[in-house]
């Protein structure tokens, strides 16, 4: 079996996490574009490992055991690092972007350092990953599709930023050349969580006439773009799917996580 993904929580017994001011949801979207990060990257190196695919770090005050196994939408092997209260409440006080990002990945090779004396999960190509992801600049970005669109004489591009705070989906138009920047914006924000993204825009660009559509899970056209605005610079941008408009409860987690701001 190849581990295909690693990814880091608290621990909680099933209704309350063992940090009091650290529920598992907002960790979870603090640091899940760190663990999707190194879930794709993972992939490529094909480790062979007993019985799991996915390596749970869970934070716990005190752990009674190193690791058990478990099978909830994939095998898991849960890994239990002991993490005291002040040391949650010393990383929770942290405002500098570098510096927590380097306590969440300590925490991530502390983890698979421990596990490394009972399996042989390749040690060293997952610190390798730590290293790109921080030669990277804690960044986790990439291109989702890119087309040329004759008829307008225009190069769209359509990329990803998934951070500590949000998932962004932005669009660059360019010359059909690629030689000039034509317009650029945000075609739609959410929570950071792949549950919020992976199924609304997927299937990739469909052009019907003047329109420009990007396609969900199911084929249906999720969002809508006028193409002549898009070539004469004005950016626009239209929701056909009731849920791309956040709820209440969405716009509250997007305030909540945003470790980074002033009244925190």
């Amino acid at each position: 079996m190849n581990l295909r993904y690693l990814a880091i929580d608290v621990y909680d017994n099933g209704w309350n996490s063992d940090y009091p001011n650290c529920s598992t949801q907002l960790w979870c979207y603090n640091t899940r574009f760190i663990s999707n990060y190194m879930s794709k990257n993972v992939r490529k190196f094909k480790i062979d490992v007993p019985d799991f695919n996915l390596i749970l770090i869970k934070l716990k005050k005190e752990p009674t055991k190193l690791y058990e196994f478990g099978k909830r939408y994939t095998t898991i092997l849960s890994l239990y690092i002991p993490f005291s209260q002040k040391e949650m409440d010393d990383l929770l006080s942290v405002r500098d972007f570098n510096t927590r990002m380097e306590m969440y990945l300590s925490l991530f090779e502390r983890g698979w350092k421990m596990l490394s004396e009972h399996f042989d999960i390749q040690l060293d190509k997952l610190l390798s990953l730590t290293q790109d992801f921080r030669a990277n600049g804690y960044r986790n970005e990439w291109l989702f599709k890119k087309k040329i669109i004759p008829e307008y004489d225009i190069y769209v591009f359509f990329k990803c930023y998934f951070t500590s705070f949000d998932f962004r989906l932005e669009l660059e138009v360019y010359d059909k050349k690629k030689t000039r920047l034509i317009v650029s914006g945000e075609v739609w924000k959410t929570i950071p969580s792949e549950w919020a993204y992976n199924k609304e825009f997927n299937k990739g660009i469909e052009i019907d006439g003047s329109k420009m559509y990007l396609l969900d899970f199911l084929s249906h056209r999720a969002f809508e773009f006028d193409l002549k605005k898009l070539a004469k610079g004005i950016f626009n941008v239209k929701y056909l799917n009731e849920q791309l408009f956040l709820d209440s409860i969405e716009l509250e987690i997007l305030q909540e996580v945003d470790w980074l701001s002033d009244n925190k």
